[in-house]
């Protein structure tokens, strides 16, 4: 019976944090974020899944290679801007307008697995368009809570009930999970799915329940990065691989592997990875030949876009990307140091001053037995997690270094990289730490009032 009554709290548990973070992220229905910018944020690119949406529903779904992009006809949008053109993707799709001889704006800057899939979705559904649209917005929310409530789930496992609690709350206000959670665009799921598939995976191999061969966590590797760049492409593709590897050094941390066999799985996890990618970028290439001429043409596109987000020369390319080009990647660090990761009403919290929380906590996390006897008792659980958090750092900062160019441009876009998955180890050890913390002050003052007041309980 108690084992019933643990099973059924967990499910209640685990069901009320999924529909928390579901429910912020399909409707904002809490307030995380400001209503009006949560409706426009990210317009642009959810404009052009849309528009490849449109253009399957008249043309097929593999019209112009299947690439997203924007619907423009020669009468009612003659003389839009870019911004209303954008815009009015949704209007055309939600009232299902009918328009006039239409072109086809591709962007070919990836293989548009999401414009596809949902193209795919709105051929089967029997709704109208309009509820289409808040479906697709529901599918992505719910699947992006599922894997942040698992991710939650998996911190109360190894960290405690207060310790969960405390990363739920500090996930549930970030504004940037609030902006994308539902973006059709974006689609985060794609982005979490291979680190929560590992996390679980090593888990269950700890506790002793499965086994992990080589040639399985390679397959698995492939296919789960394959996943990721079929529906965002290379967009965050540095920060999304480091957070996929993140598991390997927690598991290492915290089970004591031997250097020896942390290497062997590194590097089983990163082959199937670039083998995943190569999949990928030669898939990809055909693609864009369809379109550009020749297979080469593809892999030579490819590449400029790489260098036009990098660090290419700026001579090369039109002269709007000469000054993300030329920026440095301290200022391109420090401006992103210095933005908002929880902006909750009158609560403004920084990245900067999450960075610096870290630090304070995991150097809390070795404090002596004295003074803290609860801490000091997990130090070694602590210690993997403030470990791993330094690790997790890499993902946002290899985004910003290696892609400076697209970081310098993309304010209110590439914030996100934070949270892959820094933030969420971050948030994870403050909850650890400050949880025990908070017991053990809580015994003392128990304690304190027992000395004060010896008669007390007598009666």
């Amino acid at each position: 019976m108690p084992m019933k009554r643990k099973t059924a709290k967990n499910v209640i548990l685990f069901t009320l944090a999924l529909l928390l973070f579901a429910s912020s992220y399909y409707r904002n229905i809490w307030g995380v974020v400001d209503k009006i910018e949560f409706e426009k944020s990210d317009i642009y690119s959810e404009s052009q899944v849309l528009g490849r949406v449109i253009r399957a529903e008249t043309n097929g779904i593999f019209s112009e290679a299947g690439l997203t992009g924007w619907v423009k006809d020669d009468s009612i949008m003659k003389d839009m801007s870019w911004d209303d053109m954008t815009y009015f993707q949704f209007d055309i799709y939600k009232n299902n307008l009918k328009l006039g001889n239409t072109e086809f704006i591709i962007y070919d800057s990836q293989m548009g697995g999401a414009g596809i899939t949902f193209a795919l979705l709105d051929k089967i559904s029997p709704f109208s368009n309009y509820l289409n649209l808040y479906l697709f917005w529901m599918l992505n929310s719910f699947l992006f809570a599922l894997l942040m409530t698992v991710f939650v789930s998996w911190v109360k496992k190894y960290y405690g009930f207060y310790a969960s609690v405390i990363t739920f709350l500090l996930l549930f206000v970030s504004c940037w999970l609030t902006f994308f959670g539902r973006d059709i665009y974006l689609v985060l799921t794609s982005f979490y799915l291979p680190f929560i598939t590992l996390l679980i995976l090593l888990h269950y191999e700890s506790e002793g329940k499965t086994i992990i061969s080589p040639g399985r966590l390679f397959l698995i590797s492939v296919v789960l990065v394959f996943i990721k760049l079929f529906f965002t492409g290379f967009e965050f593709v540095t920060s999304a691989l480091v957070m996929f590897t993140v598991p390997l050094f927690y598991y290492w941390f915290y089970n004591k592997w031997s250097f020896k066999f942390f290497i062997k799985r590194f590097i089983t996890v990163s082959s199937g990875a670039v083998a995943g990618i190569i999949i990928y970028a030669t898939l990809f290439s055909y693609q864009l030949s369809t379109l550009k001429g020749s297979f080469w043409d593809g892999f030579k596109y490819m590449w400029y876009c790489f260098l036009k987000r990098t660090s290419g020369d700026s001579a090369d390319f039109p002269e709007a990307f000469r000054a993300s080009l030329e920026s440095s990647i301290t200022e391109v660090v420090k401006t992103y140091l210095s933005l908002d990761a929880v902006h909750f009403g009158l609560i403004r919290i920084s990245f900067l001053a999450v960075v610096c929380f870290a630090v304070i906590f995991s150097l809390l996390s070795s404090v002596s037995e004295k003074l803290s006897p609860t801490t000091y008792s997990n130090r070694k659980k602590n210690r993997a997690l403030a470990l791993t958090t330094w690790v997790a750092l890499l993902g946002p900062l290899s985004w910003f270094i290696v892609f400076k160019a697209h970081a310098y441009i993309h304010l209110g876009f590439d914030e996100i990289v934070w949270y892959m998955p820094f933030c969420l180890f971050a948030f994870a050890l403050i909850g650890s730490v400050s949880s025990s913390l908070i017991r053990d002050i809580n015994i003392y003052l128990e304690s304190q009032n027992t000395f004060s007041d010896p008669c007390k309980g007598k009666f």
